[in-house]
């Protein structure tokens, strides 16, 4: 997150820093809180992610988060 901290929105960042606050918060707690709500906090904080890492790939376009289909056409296309 911190290498594409520019190509991100500010507010979705700061959301992300939550959810993973959240989960050390919940982790620290382990041993009294269920396993339910520590797999619903792991869902959330992975769904955050995935949101920001997809975020970052429509920014970057045609850089290094492409698939190795789209690297390949950049490949032919240099030729």
């Amino acid at each position: 997150m911190e290498e594409f901290k520019d190509q991100l929105p500010a507010d979705e960042c700061n959301k992300l820093k939550e959810e993973i606050s959240k989960m050390r918060e919940l982790l620290d707690r382990k041993d009294s809180e269920t396993g339910e709500n520590i797999r619903q906090a792991a869902s959330s904080l992975q769904q955050a992610s995935l949101m920001l890492f997809e975020m970052a790939s429509e920014r970057e376009g045609s850089g290094s988060f492409g698939t190795g289909e789209q690297k390949e056409d950049r490949k032919e296309e240099k030729q």
